[in-house]
């Protein structure tokens, strides 16, 4: 699908990156961290400068055309939930690129987006996906 192109997975799910790499041990995935939880989420949103993943210059020292944010899970209260996955997106998409987040109906991501990505242009929605357009 992105024959020319470079995607990188990041996912907090041990068991999902296993399970993924049996299949296709090409796959670029970095694992993350997310020390959030989401019953926290209001807190979090508001302390930007904690909202940082540890993720390889490989990733962070580029710009990204497309970026879906589906992860980490977010609808237990003992989840990390997607506050910083929403915030690292603005910080790695290109000008002109697409962020696409799925959920985004559900109080937190909604939030976050309305926080994050509410300067941005929105392309449209299809179920749970909504698709934003930076500037």
């Amino acid at each position: 699908m992105n024959r020319e192109g470079t995607t990188v997975f990041i996912e907090d799910d041990s068991m999902w990156i296993e399970r993924v790499l049996k299949r296709d041990g090409a796959l670029c995935v970095v694992p993350a961290t997310f020390n959030t939880k989401l019953e926290n989420w209001a807190a979090v949103m508001n302390r930007t400068e904690e909202m940082g993943l540890d993720i390889p210059e490989t990733v962070r020292g580029r710009v990204w055309d497309v970026i879906l944010v589906d992860g980490p899970k977010g609808w237990l209260d003992q989840h990390p939930g997607r506050v910083k996955s929403i915030f690292q997106a603005v910080q790695l998409v290109t000008d002109g690129g697409s962020i696409f987040v799925h959920d985004c109906r559900r109080e937190v991501e909604s939030a976050c987006c309305d926080r994050f990505l509410g300067g941005m242009l929105v392309i449209g929605e299809v179920a749970r996906l909504r698709h934003y357009k930076s500037n």
